[in-house]
């Protein structure tokens, strides 16, 4: 994959860097792997911590992404 090619988290890999493409702060994430987790409305299967932070953010599957770099 090319940087800056926007993609979804479906074809990034764990340790993938990204941010999302309408972020106007570029806050860069890094691909996690975590256990799956359902609440009653949703199911999250993508997770990706950012930079300084110690809690995944769940991504949903549809979130338009661009790439940065492999891990």
């Amino acid at each position: 994959m090319e940087r800056l090619q926007q993609t979804t988290i479906k074809e990034l890999q764990v340790g993938d860097r990204f941010y999302r493409t309408g972020d106007k702060k570029k806050t860069v994430f890094t691909v996690v792997k975590c256990p799956i987790k359902k609440t009653y409305f949703r199911t999250y299967r993508y997770f990706a911590l950012a930079d300084g932070e110690l809690h995944p953010h769940p991504i949903n599957l549809s979130t338009q992404l661009t790439f940065l770099r492999h891990a």
